[in-house]
């Protein structure tokens, strides 16, 4: 049995959308991601890009925690950050993050979540 805990929360792109379109437009995805003590627990967190109509574009941003041995058994966070461009198309981003657990207990933790949208200078 796998426990899991999800958080989800979708965000408008639609104030960037000609940017997007030109393919000037980047989103970075950042956490502090971990896990409990001796529990072999992980966290993870992913920016999936939407349409209009809400179907999805383009590739997912994705962070993924430290496993348990990269813990090295200890509670502890560790930051996670990376930077995708937009799809064109895009005018929503949902993220989700999930924290997940073999057995019973805490799942992963998860911290200070940020999505930021910045424009590439050409």
């Amino acid at each position: 049995t796998v426990n899991l805990g999800t958080a989800t929360q979708t965000a408008s792109l639609a104030r960037w959308g000609a940017a997007i379109d030109k393919g000037s437009v980047v989103l970075t995805l950042s956490a502090e991601l971990g896990g409990y003590n001796g529990t072999v627990n992980r966290a993870t967190a992913q920016a999936v890009f939407l349409n209009a109509a809400g179907g999805p574009v383009g590739r997912k941003v994705r962070l993924v925690g430290p496993t348990y041995l990269q813990r090295q058994g200890v509670t502890r966070v560790e930051a996670r950050s990376a930077t995708g461009a937009v799809p064109v198309g895009a005018r929503q981003v949902k993220v989700t993050l999930t924290g997940s657990r073999a057995g019973s207990g805490p799942c992963g933790f998860v911290d200070n979540v940020r999505a930021v949208v910045g424009q590439v200078v050409s």
